[in-house]
């Protein structure tokens, strides 16, 4: 059996709308009650346990009834009642504000951009007197129709969704029509209650009124210096009045590209299509970026054919005899710069082609090798400049009381250290060389220690906590250096002896046969108990147990290591860390720390958060790691 439909509304005998909660007992015992929906006999329902309510006298009347078409007709009848009821029948309407400078602006993207929307206010009652249920206009039936009894205003429509949108062809018959949707009677109590009209809107609209604006755009900003570096400010939001405003005083060419993606190659490209003499290793013919498993790079092609810089410096391309512009970038560039909105805000091509850009290059190095240079000396004269071994640490002004900063050639810079009053002291050379220079140490037998430098934070790699530690490294190389025992006091560097990239003529440490074996065993430990952090020369620190929740002592290739690893569905490659001896040969084509061993064991006093801390340097080497630390 069907359940009886339970109303809240209700015709009374004078054909009133009557609310269940208006109606005791001596009135439900006194006056009779009818269904809008299907105008059969109710009885009020007012007992203790349920709510009180309307229900069908017969239960037949129960199940022809429809509980849509009484929503429909009690929302007109609510509304109109409403109507005329009140003072203000409001409904909100957004017009339209159009930047006066719409037509003659350079940024213009027409009407429906350079517009904004602002809400209006609009009290019905001040346009129309009469409200009318169910009234014919033209080809169709409104359900609520208002007009103007004195004044020729065109009527409104207002038409109640209760399961059935408005139809296309209403719609499109260009009267103003509002659709307001009912699903309850909650629903129209709420219109009842609310001070506004809600619904869609339809053949409604209010004239458009110009004014001027400041239209915001997404907007991408670049800037060439004279010094061929450049920059650019990625998609920002900027008004376009401000489009045309310079940022950077210094600079000689400044762009805005808004509506369209550019990026640092299509610039270099637009500047070289405005007359600069434009040179990058990175829109070269032969610059390609290497992506693998473990790490990404830039790669020359022509390193092993011209031996030119394997991962050359921008600026390289001034000086390089096989550069040559990408053509198919280049055909890219003209596709896109087509479609680009372009303002040229300042222009300066002759004064950066009247500098030597060859000499570009030479200024970048000069200005990073200088930098090191000053930086050892500085060190050095403050007595912090160390020097360190695989036996000892050694305080280089222990041994030297003067310097002299020098310049072999443009890519080649040194410090010499020599003491004044002990002339037979054999000097130290500290070379500072551009990072891609193929320059030999070896032919030489002094003393001398060569730093590979690429960029200028290269030197602060070895700095801690005041002090400059120069060790061996993927960057420094030792030549002619081999302090003897350890043991000895008053160790002096005029005792050392001839040998070549740090090989012993001595025996080497004795170390128990099972030291790595205990070594692999102290960091599972570690690991597993604690973490283990791992430090970059550029002091980027990583802890170690954030990328891998597992570790095991396994053998890799003949050689044991500590391997790190996550669970299957975790994204990182498993990572290793090597303990080795100095003589030993390491594996480096895999993910791996490369702890290197001495008998001092300093490695195990470094720590973080009192955890173990592995450096990269004064620990050991790191090998195609980048890739971690950029991913956390």
């Amino acid at each position: 059996m069907n359940n009886p439909i339970k109303y809240k509304y209700a015709w009374d005998n004078d054909r009133h709308i009557v609310e269940i909660s208006t109606v005791n007992k001596q009135l439900r015992n006194n006056t009779q009650y009818y269904c809008i929906s299907c105008g059969k006999e109710l009885i009020p329902r007012l007992g203790d346990k349920n709510q009180h309510h309307f229900a069908h006298k017969s239960s037949d009347d129960t199940i022809s009834c429809n509980n849509e078409t009484y929503l429909h007709k009690l929302a007109k009848i609510k509304i109109k009642e409403k109507f005329d009821r009140v003072d203000t029948f409001i409904i909100k309407l957004h017009k339209n504000i159009i930047c006066s400078s719409v037509k003659t602006c350079e940024f213009s993207q027409g009407a429906k951009t350079c517009c904004e929307q602002q809400e209006k206010i609009v009290n019905l009652k001040s346009y129309y007197d009469t409200c009318t249920i169910e009234k014919q206009i033209g080809n169709f039936k409104a359900d609520i129709l208002l007009e103007n009894s004195t004044r020729p205003i065109k009527p409104l429509l207002i038409e109640i969704r209760v399961t059935h949108p408005c139809s296309e062809e209403k719609i499109n018959s260009k009267l103003p029509i509002i659709e307001i949707p009912v699903s309850s009677e909650d629903d129209i109590k709420e219109i009842e209650m609310s001070t506004e009209l809600k619904g869609d809107k339809y053949n409604i609209t209010l004239k458009d009124a110009y004014k001027p604006l400041e239209i915001e755009y997404p907007v991408q900003k670049y800037a060439l210096f004279s010094s061929g570096k450049y920059h650019n400010e990625d998609c920002y939001k900027t008004t376009c009045k401000e489009i045309t405003m310079p940022q950077y005083k210094q600079a000689l060419l400044e762009i805005s590209v808004y509506d369209q993606y550019f990026d640092n190659n299509y610039f270099l490209l637009y500047a070289q299509s405005l007359g600069y003499n434009i040179k990058d290793c990175s829109i070269c013919q032969h610059y390609k970026y290497i992506q693998n498993s473990y790490s990404s790079y830039p790669l020359c092609m022509q390193y092993k054919k011209h031996h030119t810089p394997r991962s050359p410096h921008f600026l390289y391309a001034y000086k390089c005899p096989y550069y040559t512009t990408n053509r198919s970038l280049y055909q890219r560039y003209k596709s896109s710069a087509i479609k680009s909105q372009i303002k040229v805000i300042k222009n300066d091509s002759e004064s950066f082609n009247q500098q030597n850009t060859e000499s570009l290059y030479l200024r970048h190095i000069d200005r990073i090798l200088t930098t090191s240079i000053e930086t050892l000396s500085k060190y050095f004269k403050h007595q912090r400049l160390w020097l360190r071994t695989e036996n000892s640490d050694i305080n280089l002004a222990e041994y030297y009381d003067s310097s002299k900063c020098s310049k072999e050639n443009e890519l080649v810079y040194y410090l010499r250290l020599y003491h004044s009053r002990k002339t037979n002291r054999p000097p130290l050379l500290i070379y500072c060389i551009e990072g891609n220079c193929n320059y030999d140490t070896q032919s030489t037998s002094a003393k001398s220690i060569c730093l590979k430098i690429k960029k200028g934070t290269d030197i602060q790699y070895f700095i801690a906590e005041n002090e400059m530690i120069l060790c061996a490294c993927h960057i420094i190389s030792f030549y002619n250096i081999n302090p003897t025992d350890p043991a000895k006091t008053n160790i002096e560097l005029n005792h050392i002896k001839t040998s070549t990239n740090m090989e012993s003529i001595d025996e080497e440490p004795h170390f128990p046969n099972d030291y790595k074996e205990n070594i692999l065993s102290l960091l599972e430990k570690e690991f597993t108990s604690k973490t283990i952090f791992i430090e970059r020369f550029d002091q980027k620190r990583l802890d170690l147990k954030s990328l891998f929740n597992h570790c095991t002592i396994s053998e890799e290739k003949g050689t044991k290591m500590l391997k790190l690893y996550t669970d299957d569905n975790q994204p990182y490659s498993p990572l290793y860390i090597q303990p080795c001896f100095s003589y030993d040969s390491p594996q480096q084509r895999i993910p791996t720390i490369i702890l290197r061993l001495d008998m001092n064991e300093k490695w195990k006093n470094i720590s973080y958060q009192g955890c173990l801390l592995l450096i990269e340097g004064p620990s050991g080497g790191f090998y195609n790691i980048k890739d971690l630390f950029e991913q956390t």
